[in-house]
């Protein structure tokens, strides 16, 4: 049964990454960018203790550097997903259960194929 269910959600994946992918532009990932800074600089109570105020800034400098041109909505996604895992608190990650149906969709995409390819 286990390898049914694989088999299907592989197929279920080829089909999702045959469409195009959907990318994000420079704007609104910069909006992204300054919105996940001042959310994490004003909220997270723990920001500094495992990384220094430099460490932090260096992270977001890095991420907007790739943020200049577009690029698919996934990727953007595993950037802030890496970037938000250097602050290594268990309790901080982004949760696509909070996305709109449609960026739920894309992303579940490369969420299927990360779990199959495991």
């Amino acid at each position: 049964m286990k390898i049914v269910i694989t088999y299907i959600a592989f197929l279920i994946s080829i089909a999702s990454f045959a469409q195009p992918q959907e990318s994000i532009t420079p704007e609104k990932m910069k909006q992204d960018i300054v919105l996940l800074k001042s959310v994490l600089y004003n909220l997270h109570p723990g920001l500094y203790k495992y990384n220094t105020r430099e460490d932090i800034e260096m992270y977001f400098s890095d991420l907007a550097a790739i943020a200049s041109k577009e690029m698919p909505l996934t990727d953007f996604y595993l950037k802030v997903s890496q970037l938000v895992n250097k602050v290594k608190c268990g309790h901080t990650f982004p949760n696509p259960l909070n996305l709109d149906d449609d960026t739920k969709k894309i992303l579940f995409q490369i969420a299927l194929f990360l779990c199959i390819s495991k």
